[in-house]
């Protein structure tokens, strides 16, 4: 390329660049800082839309209240029912008692008006909420069934748990799934005095200073099936040292804490620890025993203003691992 050509062609550019519209200070200055703060963000393989309105449901359904999560219980139930019906049956005894006296022609009205009142009272009384702040209740036999269902709903209703597991299995593990500060899992055999000692001072180093466990659900039990006499020793011992003595080394380790907060214990029994049946022996007497217990720590525990509830259930075998 001769001078000539070389020359042209730099007189073009500076040509070029005097026409071309130049920058403002202010202007390159909002640029460098727009390249700063606004980077290039690069989706990650793992986080679709599909995922981000996921999590986004997740979140808005961990905000959410507890009550929407819980279900409310419905206001008039079966045993409900039955304590009407049976509140009517001793007006209606009433009503004769008044007609004896000469008042028939207003005993019918006394009664009915007797009835009304007292049903609604009861009801009133009987739909009473316990508010769970503050509150903690330890329940045993949380690997499956009533512990574990129990565990959980109580967490959700606000009380802090203790939810003590044979086993470090696959309910202990659900149950620290639900990670929870008012969740806690603690493994231990109810018929080791080691084992109870250990799970008393996990509830005393999470519970306030002079706080003590507002309910004590004795829920741990085992049972057997056959004919007594096909049935080793042995079994029976087995049954009788996890529902009965285990029982009372629990209420034994755990009736200070109850009685500091006036708390209640609920001991789980069975119909058939008041109606017994062939092929259970093992079990039934254990049950038996506990609804003895129960009627004597009533008693006892009156003067503390503690409370001793029994449950009952019926056949709720498919629902529990109570014959492993």
């Amino acid at each position: 390329m001769s001078d000539e050509n070389v020359d042209e062609t730099a007189t073009r550019v500076e040509e070029i660049e005097e026409t071309a519209p130049k920058e403002t200070a202010a202007e390159s200055s909002t640029k460098e800082e727009d390249d700063v703060i606004t980077p290039i963000r690069v989706r990650k393989p793992s986080e679709t839309p599909s995922t981000r309105s996921r999590k986004e449901s997740e979140a808005q359904v961990d905000e959410e209240p507890l009550e929407d999560k819980v279900p409310e219980p419905p206001i008039m139930t079966l045993d409900k029912v039955a304590t009407i019906l049976l509140i009517g049956a001793g007006c209606l005894v009433l009503r004769s008692l008044v007609s004896s006296l000469g008042c028939g022609c207003c005993s019918w009205l006394i009664a009915f008006t007797l009835w009304v009142a007292s049903s609604i009272a009861y009801v009133v009384i009987s739909s009473k909420k316990v508010l769970p702040c503050g509150k903690s209740v330890l329940i045993t036999g949380c690997d499956t069934g009533f512990g574990h269902s129990l565990a959980i709903n109580l967490e959700k209703l606000g009380f802090l748990v203790f939810a003590l597991c044979l086993k470090d299995g696959d309910g202990a593990a659900k149950l620290r799934d639900v990670d929870s500060a008012n969740l806690h899992v603690i493994i231990g055999d109810i018929t080791k005095p080691d084992d109870l000692k250990k799970a008393k001072k996990v509830v005393e180093e999470n519970l306030l200073e002079g706080e003590g466990l507002y309910g004590l659900v004795n829920n741990a039990g085992t049972s057997a099936f056959g004919y007594m006499e096909w049935l080793p020793l042995s079994t029976f011992r087995k049954l009788a040292e996890v529902n009965v003595f285990g029982m009372v080394g629990v209420i034994k380790t755990f009736a200070p804490l109850v009685r500091r907060a006036k708390g209640r214990i609920v001991n789980i029994s069975s119909v058939s620890g008041r109606v017994p049946m062939a092929m259970k022996s093992p079990y039934v007497i254990t049950k038996f025993a506990v609804e003895g217990l129960s009627d004597c720590l009533r008693h006892e525990m009156k003067m503390w203003d503690v409370k001793v509830i029994v449950v009952e259930p019926g056949n709720f075998t498919a629902g529990t691992s109570i014959y492993t």
